[in-house]
């Protein structure tokens, strides 16, 4: 569990409706949902977003796999909410309100790849990269990556359950401690990780890789109805959300915030200074 945020980029292979698509939409789509999630620091827009987001993770039957991974970002998560409740400027009028939205919109934008990784296979989105007029070369150089994020973080979870067998103690300690203590982790990986990438290369010379300048592929992807279907209905909801958002304006609710007695830093304010007025009494 220590390494879950990694199982967001791990390929789960199902009979879904989102795993038939081609990874070319799948990749259109996730690129303008993340630019719509980027427009919007409002709490109530990206609340609408995340929840709209949902739905496909049920209909690609990757609610576990997200779960998982979400729990990984919880430390993320505090720490981000603290940061922008505590230590934001004084030109945020409503700290708490917008270290709500800030952590939902992290949440969706999770959400958005998690879709897109775990229901596109890698050598598909190589295939699907290449004929969007990327290099070869760089095609299989992200999707190697990809490939193996996941694999390295089975291996580093092998890593640090023979350490733990041996007495090391990961989540013991202050943060700095914690940190100190994942130090026998790095060495034994990154020794498996120069080893996995020498026996990559070896096997690529023997397969005589780049010898031919024109790739091809055992199945090409094919375009059909109802990705041209998809395109169109996320291209005119994108094009109806920055619309809203840079034309007609937001409306009044999309701009809900906390009410002033539900907010954190004023609370600890009135807490601090009720502690250091005890202790002057």
């Amino acid at each position: 569990m220590m390494l879950s945020p990694l199982s967001a980029f791990e390929f789960k292979r199902k009979d879904t409706f989102i795993h038939h698509l081609d990874p070319r939409t799948l990749l259109y789509f996730v690129v303008l949902t993340s630019i719509i999630i980027l427009q919007f620091q409002q709490l109530v827009p990206v609340v609408i977003i995340f929840f709209t987001l949902i739905p496909l993770l049920f209909i690609a039957r990757i609610i576990h796999e997200w779960l998982v991974s979400l729990k990984g970002f919880i430390f993320l998560i505090l720490i981000i909410f603290i940061i922008n409740v505590f230590f934001s400027s004084s030109n945020t009028p409503h700290p708490t309100t917008f270290a709500l939205s800030m952590v939902v919109r992290l949440l969706a934008l999770v959400t958005a790849f998690a879709v897109f990784f775990q229901t596109v296979h890698p050598d598909d989105l190589g295939q699907a990269l290449v004929k969007l007029g990327l290099p070869y070369e760089f095609s299989w150089a992200i999707t190697t990556a990809y490939r193996y994020v996941p694999t390295l973080a089975r291996e580093a979870q092998q890593i640090i359950d023979a350490q733990m067998s041996r007495g090391i103690e990961f989540q013991k300690g202050n943060f700095l401690k914690r940190i100190k203590n994942y130090i026998p982790l790095i060495v034994p990986l990154f020794i498996s990780a120069i080893k996995r990438a020498w026996k990559l290369a070896e096997a690529m010379d023997s397969k005589a890789w780049g010898a031919a300048k024109k790739r091809t592929f055992l199945y090409e992807l094919q375009m059909s109805l109802v990705d041209y279907v998809i395109i169109v209905i996320v291209t005119i909801v994108f094009a109806v959300v920055i619309y809203i958002r840079y034309v007609l304006g937001l409306p009044a609710w999309a701009e809900w915030t906390l009410p002033p007695y539900l907010e954190l830093k004023v609370i600890g304010e009135r807490i601090l200074d009720y502690i250091v007025s005890f202790f002057k009494f």
